[in-house]
């Protein structure tokens, strides 16, 4: 089963230390609500992220099985870590380890579906596919900087282009569909920031 931790790295503030820890048990009784659903998935079916522009990028699927496995072993950290502009936490696809702010967990949990929404979106982030398709958007970004002539090495302004916005897009969808998969309620909130076609660099 996934786990939960939590950890804080500024100086202690009271009401910042309550709220990271509200975040924390939210995702943790979360992972273990549906824990056992995320098992009991047939193995052998799949979940598609479909494209808005299959002949530019092809629906992607991604084995339940592999879904369930990395499940069984993905951490989440819940943390007050500061982050630029447009992160709410951060990913590391060879160690299935997943940051995300408190603020971020609290933020989404406010509305129905938010929380299991965001988890799902981390988790995809997480799969061999979501890596795949963060390396070709982020390959393009600095294959489009050096078109244009700018230096963006760092990724400074990676997250406000339509190349971070693919990233975004693909997880979303997959956490939709996984959403569906698990019987849990839809998301029902503010729309997004981005719009959220994955192959539409346009959108």
């Amino acid at each position: 089963m996934a786990s939960v931790r939590s950890e804080t790295t500024l100086p202690f503030d009271a009401q910042r230390d309550q709220e990271l820890k509200t975040a924390a048990t939210a995702l943790q009784d979360f992972v273990t609500k549906i824990s056992p659903t995320v098992q009991g998935l047939d193995r052998k079916a799949f979940v598609t992220i479909r494209s808005a522009n299959p002949r530019h990028i092809p629906d992607v699927r991604i084995r339940i099985k592999d879904i369930q496995a990395l499940w069984s072993r993905i951490a989440f950290i819940v943390t007050d870590r500061q982050y630029p502009p447009g992160y709410g936490g951060s990913f590391d696809y060879g160690s299935t380890t997943s940051h995300i702010r408190y603020d971020t967990v609290n933020g989404w949990n406010a509305h129905p579906g938010g929380l299991g929404l965001i988890a799902l979106h981390e988790l995809l982030h997480s799969t061999k596919e979501g890596a795949k398709v963060w390396k070709k958007q982020w390959k393009d970004y600095r294959a489009d900087c050096r078109k244009r002539g700018a230096r963006d090495d760092e990724g400074k302004h990676y997250w406000t282009s339509p190349f971070f916005s693919e990233v975004e897009e693909f997880c979303y969808h997959g956490s939709r569909e996984l959403n569906g998969l698990l019987g849990l309620p839809p998301y029902s909130g503010p729309a997004f920031a981005h719009g959220y076609e994955y192959g539409n660099l346009d959108e």
